[in-house]
């Protein structure tokens, strides 16, 4: 193909795309907009590269700086390719007169009279067409004019929404250990996972389909867990209760808590005293990426410390793990169960959510390898 098809297919991508995007069908749109990364970046041209960007960044409701290096990712350039071959400048002038007869249509369709039905609800009466006529007012000193039943058409309440106008926001932590802007939560919510944002596509420790945001009709935040391994980490604040089979995060090491039933003892009745068994009451298990447990850490005092450092005076050993403080956390044994408490760590304790659970401003969240932070709508 010459190079003047080359710009002439890509005017089509990005021309194709934003239709598409006004209709709401993203997905064929996001397929033209890889494509036509890769088209701009091969012919050199920056603006058409830039609305590419622009677009895709809009589509995953995330930032354009937020985006990777497209030209580095092999997966998306072997994707963009397929898709170059399926989306031929035949099959784009088809789609391109697709697009221009359905906008053709709704422009038609919205010219149209508006059509009033006026009388009470359910009331069998004929349409009216035209405009509403403003009410009429009332002379001076004279009472208000009766509305003629049946005749005026009836207005719509106005549904005023109770939740936030502005947005939430999600920020990432980037490899500099800066927080940047990475997605914006709208109306319509927002999904996070390796087929949603192709970006994301090799990072394996995120799940196809892993998390979903939405806003309820309060204006409160929620997250969904969408995974089945994964999971969805949030950073404790505190101190929290410690039940059965609770997963907690330190560093990138996870941990499963567990209790322990002490064993019976067995002894003859000529014993003078009872000797106090030294056993765990408690254990975490250390999963791997599988949820395959790999070692287990016995809690053998009512209170432990979590960490890396003995020397620190910590009970369970975190070894290995260089995202873990000397003395991270502390689990203790109560009335009703167990708790566990961050003791200041650099790095911050997580615990599992599991189902939908709703999120407050500043609240940081471990979604697979990503570490995100909520932002309070402005």
């Amino acid at each position: 193909m010459t190079s003047d098809n080359q710009e002439h297919l890509l005017e089509l991508y990005v021309y194709c795309a934003e239709a598409l995007l006004e209709r709401g069908d993203s997905v064929q749109a996001q397929d033209l907009l890889i494509a036509g990364v890769f088209v701009a970046s091969e012919l050199g041209e920056a603006r058409h590269l830039a609305r590419c960007q622009h677009m895709l960044a809009r589509i995953n409701r995330t930032h354009p700086a937020a985006l990777p290096d497209f030209s580095l990712n092999a997966r998306l350039k072997e994707q963009a390719d397929k898709l170059r071959q399926k989306y031929t400048l035949g099959r784009m002038h088809a789609l391109r007169e697709t697009l221009e007869r359905l906008r053709e249509q709704e422009r038609s369709r919205s010219s149209r009279p508006v059509v009033l039905t006026p009388g009470v609800q359910g009331a069998q009466a004929p349409a009216v067409q035209g405009t509403v006529a403003p009410a009429p007012r009332a002379p001076q000193g004279g009472p208000v004019p009766a509305d003629e039943a049946g005749q005026t058409a009836r207005l719509s309440p106005t549904v005023v929404p109770r939740g936030p106008i502005h947005p939430w926001g999600l920020a990432l932590l980037d490899e500099a250990g800066r927080w940047v802007k990475f997605a914006t939560i709208a109306a319509e919510g927002f999904e996070l996972g390796r087929t949603v944002q192709p970006f994301f596509a090799e990072l394996t420790g995120l799940a196809p389909r892993h998390a979903r945001f939405f806003v309820d009709a309060r204006g409160t935040l929620h997250v969904e867990d969408l995974s089945q391994m994964g999971g969805i980490f949030q950073r404790l604040r505190g101190r929290a209760p410690l039940t059965e089979g609770q997963q907690c995060r330190i560093g990138s090491q996870v941990l499963e808590f567990h209790f322990v039933e002490a064993p019976a003892f067995e002894g003859g009745d000529d014993l003078l005293w009872t000797p106090t068994p030294l056993t765990a009451w408690a254990e975490f298990w250390v999963l791997r990426a599988d949820g395959k447990a790999t070692a287990r850490l016995p809690l053998l005092r009512p209170e432990a410390i979590l960490g890396r450092d003995a020397s620190r005076r910590a009970e369970v050993l975190l070894l290995g793990e260089s995202g873990a403080s000397a003395r991270h956390a502390r689990v203790a044994r109560t009335d009703t169960g167990a708790e566990i408490e961050d003791l200041g760590s650099t790095n911050g304790t997580f615990l599992r959510r599991r189902g939908t659970c709703p999120l407050n401003p500043g609240d940081e969240l471990f979604i697979g390898p990503l570490l995100l932070r909520v932002e309070a709508p402005t």
